[in-house]
């Protein structure tokens, strides 16, 4: 079985993945400044692996009804937090102005959209840069190179909703750079324009994180790809505990020690596999192969549990009327955490266009076979040919 790299060497594996699509890449540690709120919670703490067991057996009895309950007040949050990012762009691109910002899901970091393994396969980042569009791929705030904040009232959603707003105004006017900590390994040359179209890409908790995005800001958004997530979600029996979750730094001394109380890790490959991952066996053409699991458990990351109480209630998603641009919801066939296994059966379409009514188009993929990271199934490939067209056609 394939051995990958680790956290220490990620810019030269996105580097490597990238390479023959011609792409120009640059690595930044951005200073983003952000105003927000969030929440005061009764949560239990974390800081062994009993404490996370507790803490998830604890979670999976909360309802979306009884989590104001847990609400003990609101936490303003004024901060300037560093930020990982990695910005690439095809050389016959750089004049067409468009450019995708990438959120991860939970539990991993930027490199679930940039595979080295196989990346014609499996990178989205690949697909993306091929088809001619900029990418922007970060870590989002308490996951990979980024900041690790305190776990229970700063790395909350709600205020990754504000980093994601920053990040879009910096894209937007150009200004990147100039945000960027010295020593990182972009060039002195390099000038960026003022991407006039921006498109949010984003999977699971990254996309909820994203729809309360195109919520409150919506008419900064040019076009959005949402991955894991749909309207209505139904998780049916699979909740928190299917995770395995330990204290983070418990579990990996050697690469999450630095992560303080409050992060929390899946703790085995095969909690992965229970999670994100489908196939009926081996050969299942639309499955996962060995290689592909074990890739994702060399790229896991912890999530705080501010993040993890994330889909209680926390993150204000619903109808926006200020975002015009085209929206795709990606499904996987099978996946558990967003339709108990049964998409095909279980998305209405009726809902989103209450949601948003000025939409420019509004269009549902499933893609055959897949679970929840669709992105390291067999099929990747094909169905980012399905999410590029569906930019392409709209204008983007």
């Amino acid at each position: 079985m394939k051995a990958f790299t680790t956290l220490a060497s990620i810019a030269l594996c996105s580097a490597t993945a990238i390479s023959s699509v011609r792409a120009d890449c640059h690595d930044l540690m951005l200073n983003i400044p952000v105003n927000g709120t969030n929440y005061r919670l009764d949560i239990l703490r974390v800081d062994s692996n009993t404490d996370a067991i507790d803490l998830v057996v604890d979670i999976d009895r909360w309802t979306s009804q009884n989590i104001t309950e847990r609400i003990l007040g609101e936490v303003n949050i004024s901060a300037t937090f560093s930020i990982y990012a990695q910005l690439c762009f095809p050389e016959a691109a750089k004049d067409k102005h468009i450019v995708q910002i990438l959120s991860h899901g939970g539990v991993f970091d930027h490199r679930y959209w940039d595979s080295q393994l196989d990346p014609a396969q499996y990178s989205y980042v690949y697909a993306a840069l091929n088809a001619g569009y900029t990418v922007l791929n970060y870590d989002r705030l308490g996951n990979g190179l980024s900041e690790k904040p305190d776990a229970y009232t700063v790395a909350q959603a709600p205020i990754e909703v504000e980093v994601l707003q920053v990040l879009t105004e910096m894209v937007r006017k150009g200004t990147l750079l100039s945000h960027s900590a010295a020593g990182y390994y972009y060039s002195p040359k390099l000038r960026l324009p003022a991407f006039d179209k921006i498109v949010h890409v984003a999977h699971s908790l990254g996309s909820q994180i994203t729809a309360a995005f195109l919520t409150k800001y919506g008419n900064q958004s040019s076009g959005a790809i949402l991955t894991g997530f749909t309207f209505p979600t139904k998780t049916g029996p699979f909740k928190a505990s299917a995770f395995g979750l330990e204290f983070a730094a418990t579990n990996n001394p050697e690469l999450f020690g630095d992560r303080p109380s409050g992060y929390v890790v899946p703790a085995t490959v095969n909690n992965l596999q229970n999670c994100f991952f489908h196939r009926y066996n081996a050969s299942d053409p639309t499955g996962f192969t060995e290689e592909a699991l074990a890739y994702a458990e060399s790229i896991k990351q912890p999530l705080s549990v501010g993040e993890a109480v994330a889909t209680r209630g926390l993150l204000k998603i619903g109808y926006s009327p200020d975002f015009t641009g085209p929206l795709q919801f990606y499904l996987a066939e099978f996946d558990f955490l967003v339709c108990d296994g049964d998409c095909k059966g279980d998305y209405d379409p009726s809902f989103p266009p209450h949601v948003y009514p000025n939409a420019s188009a509004l269009e549902t993929y499933i893609r055959p076979g897949a679970g929840h990271g669709n992105v390291l199934h067999k099929n990747a490939s094909a169905g980012y040919a399905v999410s590029l067209d569906f930019l392409k056609r709209h204008g983007l």
